[in-house]
């Protein structure tokens, strides 16, 4: 089963401290610099993970607190590094001013920080919600989208796609044929099959990486998500979003 954990190292690397409900947060690093995806975790994760002299930014996909946490984006804006997302996020915000606010981004307007190029995507969700179209010269081109009933764009010369795959409906519908309660939003979130398709949409000779994020704890299955987007994405290396109390490391 192609389901890496591990590759060689690179130029660029992704870190991923934390995903799923109870917190997310990824950091892109390359050589000289880096940036941040999802405020959802405490910030001395972010400290112990990557040097934030070099971060550049910080980008928000909503005001959920998973992944936006206000004390965090307060912190990193204490030492200069900018926090933005959609206006919906920045509204919630409840730091200290005297150390900046979120900055609002337009949908499908391009913002140049550092060597990263973002262009926010809007994606449904019950709050407002961006994904993120990265770009830098290291990596190329990766796509981070989670937290959405759908993913409706195709996206042309993908290097590296975040995606979310949070629930298998069958998980779900045997859970209540036994009896299991189920608490999960799973209706605001994509399922394996919305991921699948939305991967064979957008993939090609190009996407070297595939990484499945903010999988439910209850509801999926981490080895059978692996198999389906691998079947039709055989070029590409699938990994599942799993950092257990410690940082996983991704070579882009």
């Amino acid at each position: 089963m192609r389901c890496l954990l591990k590759q060689k190292k690179n130029m660029s690397v992704l870190k991923i401290i934390g995903s799923g409900s109870e917190g997310n947060g990824y950091i892109i690093e390359c050589t000289d610099e880096n940036i941040v995806i999802e405020l959802g975790m405490p910030f001395r994760q972010y400290v112990m993970a990557t040097d934030i002299s070099k971060t550049r930014a910080c980008l928000v996909s909503h005001k959920h607190g998973d992944h936006f946490i206000s004390r965090t984006a307060e912190r990193f804006m204490k030492f200069g590094v900018p926090v933005m997302s959609n206006a919906d996020t920045a509204s919630s915000y409840t730091g200290k001013d005297v150390f900046g606010c979120i900055k609002v981004l337009e949908e499908q307007k391009p913002v140049k920080t550092g060597g990263f190029t973002i262009r926010p995507i809007r994606l449904e969700h019950s709050a407002d919600n961006y994904g993120y179209i990265i770009t830098h010269q290291e990596f190329g081109k990766l796509v981070f989208a989670t937290d959405t009933t759908c993913f409706p764009y195709k996206i042309k010369n993908i290097n590296h796609l975040l995606i979310e795959a949070n629930y298998s409906p069958d998980i779900i519908i045997d859970g209540k044929l036994s009896g299991k309660e189920n608490r999960s939003k799973f209706n605001d979130h994509l399922s394996i099959k919305q991921s699948v398709d939305a991967i064979a949409e957008n993939v090609s000779e190009r996407t070297k990486n595939i990484v499945l994020i903010h999988l439910s704890d209850s509801n999926s299955d981490a080895s059978a998500f692996c198999r389906a987007v691998t079947g039709i994405a055989p070029q590409s290396k699938v990994y599942i979003a799993d950092p257990r109390n410690k940082i996983q490391e991704i070579y882009l």
